[in-house]
């Protein structure tokens, strides 16, 4: 029977890295799909002066031009290594250090079908959506994407790697 993490186990094999994972472009690709087609749909909506148009004209363009930007080289990306991880979205970079995150556990968000992966950042600030999140899901930080990944993988994956890095910075 194959392991439920084997492709985590595969990317886990190449520690201590530096190893880089990208965002699913399918799903980047299927979400600009979609919301194009309720552009469109707000666009034909403006045309024959139906009421609400405008709001799908702009919401679903927004998100639209949001996905051409992920779809990008270089915008969106998790980078493990030895010492921490770095995390890029929008072309913004934030890195973490291992001795200062914690606790990574898949969440499942509130009306979906895909698990998102949270944990505890202990440089976190104390800011009002900082202390939301920590109410909602029970830690201060996640991670934007799963980069192709299921959410019970990716956290697999950045425990075992968090693990094997703070043993050989104790050792």
């Amino acid at each position: 029977m194959p392991s439920p993490h084997a492709e985590a186990e595969l990317i886990l094999s190449r520690f201590p890295g530096p190893v880089k994972l990208y965002s699913s472009r399918r799903k980047w690709l299927r979400l600009l799909f979609t919301c194009s087609l309720f552009a469109v749909a707000g666009l034909l909506m403006v045309l024959y002066g139906i009421s609400g148009g405008w709001f799908f004209l702009v919401v679903f363009g927004v998100l639209s031009i949001i996905s051409v930007a992920m779809l990008l080289p270089g915008a969106s990306s998790l980078e493990l290594d030895q010492e921490g991880f770095e995390v890029t979205r929008f072309y913004q970079r934030h890195r973490a250090h291992w001795q200062e995150v914690k606790r990574f556990e898949a969440f499942l968000q509130y009306r979906s079908t895909e698990k998102m992966v949270i944990y505890d950042d202990v440089r976190s600030p104390d800011t009002l959506l900082v202390r939301v999140n920590k109410a909602l899901a029970g830690h201060n930080a996640f991670l934007p994407d799963t980069y192709g990944l299921s959410g019970d993988e990716l956290t697999w994956l950045m425990g075992q790697w968090r693990q094997r890095a703070t043993r050989r910075i104790q050792a």
